[in-house]
């Protein structure tokens, strides 16, 4: 009886500490080890070394261990005892949770001559701080433009570029979308393409077949799943084949789409008549069971959830903030802003779009109010409407017609094509 006292008490006593020191399960594991290991030596009751603790009698023990193993299991299935609240772990959603159907890529031995000049349409940054910029139609043969390139910009730096000769896909490629596994999506054209590509720099980790009406707007979900939207339905790919989206909204078209960190989709709600003008219906959000439509605010052509788990939206002169339970209006600059990107750190970037006699004219916004940057090193007003992304190894922005330029110290340089 006195050993399996001894060891009762050891067990309870590891368990004791962790709640009291939190440690890791780990150093729990170890603790109860060396309790056990202990059991056979001479040691004076727990009731004694814990002297604010009335100690049961040794009946009554077996159900007090119980009572703390199942503490334990809640405890190590994903919440941290902390002061005398408990903290949820943010839920995780495997990339590869999903089937995936990988293909590599076929080169075309196209021959390509690399261009002096580029004009950029799409950039975009991964989770790694990975930059990825789509360049309209900058290679030629015999002169004759040929398509699109992508670009890559890693952390480190290094440039790389993809064209025609690397693949047929690239020339077809209208929009790139950030992987939640790093890379990006390619988006083609309608008429291209009727297939879907996540490139990693090296191949194809999945293709898709493209959405019913193509995906005009388009994003990827933590597990994986993809959503698009276009002038008349929201859709979803679940691995194996798109469906429509949940019923719930007040329209049916899609005028912008996010997917957040915690997996929730937001949709830009557009009715849409034959002309193509938009009525807009607020913003919808979608956590997994029904929808919520916020409707005291118009932006909605324009949704971007950021890095640190912000949703943010632009659109119908107006810029603003989703702050966990209301969207709160930023107030704009007062010139008419056109593309947006948002940083690691929870500031927004914004370049202006209008085709005025304006400089270039790059904008940040740091919480509370819009910073104008230098323009020095750029060429006169060729960031017009181009875009913008923002990481936390520095800021990129695309012009029409004279490549990809980063913000260095307190000027610009063009990192690509390579001065």
């Amino acid at each position: 009886m006195t050993t399996n006292t001894s060891l009762t008490d050891a067990i309870v006593e590891a368990a004791l500490g962790r709640c009291a020191q939190r440690i890791s399960s780990d150093d729990l594991q170890e603790a109860i080890m060396a309790g056990v290991a202990r059991t056979g030596q001479s040691r004076p009751p727990l009731s004694a070394r814990l002297g604010w603790l009335v100690w049961p009698a040794p009946s009554l023990r077996l159900a007090w261990v119980v009572a703390i193993a199942g503490l334990l299991l809640a405890m190590l299935g994903g919440s941290l005892l902390v002061g005398s609240r408990i903290l949820e772990s943010p839920p995780r959603h495997p990339v590869d949770s999903l089937p995936r159907h990988p293909a590599a890529l076929v080169p075309t031995e196209v021959e390509t001559h690399a261009p002096e000049s580029s004009t950029f349409n799409a950039a975009v940054a991964d989770l790694s701080g990975t930059v990825w910029a789509l360049a309209a139609r900058p290679f030629e043969v015999n002169g004759t433009p040929i398509g699109d390139a992508l670009v890559r910009i890693d952390t480190s730096g290094a440039v790389r570029a993809w064209t025609v000769a690397d693949g047929a896909v690239f020339p077809s490629t209208v929009s790139i979308v950030p992987a939640r596994g790093g890379g990006v999506w390619l988006v083609p054209s309608a008429e291209s393409v009727d297939e879907l590509r996540w490139f990693d720099g090296e191949r194809f980790r999945d293709v898709v077949p493209a959405p019913p009406g193509g995906p005009d707007h388009f994003a990827e979900a933590p597990d994986g799943s993809l959503w698009s939207g276009t002038t008349s339905e929201l859709f979803h790919w679940d691995g194996r084949s798109w469906s429509a989206g949940p019923e719930g909204r007040p329209v049916a078209g899609v005028a912008g789409l996010a997917v957040d960190r915690s997996g929730a989709v937001w949709v830009g709600n557009c009715d849409y008549d034959a002309a193509g003008a938009c009525s807009e219906g607020g913003i919808s959000r979608f956590a997994g069971t029904r929808w919520e439509t916020f409707t005291n605010v118009a932006a909605s052509w324009w949704i971007g959830a950021g890095p640190d788990g912000s949703v943010w939206a632009a659109g119908g002169g107006e810029f603003a903030r989703y702050d966990g339970h209301a969207w709160r209006l930023v107030q704009l600059p007062a010139v008419h802003t056109g593309r947006f990107a948002l940083a690691a750190d929870g500031t927004a970037w914004a370049t202006q779009c209008a085709y005025t006699p304006l400089d270039n004219l790059i904008m940040r916004y740091d919480g509370s109010a819009w910073v104008t940057y230098t323009s020095v090193g750029l060429p006169p007003r060729l960031t017009t409407c181009r875009p913008i992304v923002a990481t936390a190894h520095g800021v990129y922005v695309g012009t029409d017609g004279d490549g990809l330029y980063q913000l260095v110290g307190d000027r610009w340089e063009r990192v690509w094509p390579q001065p």
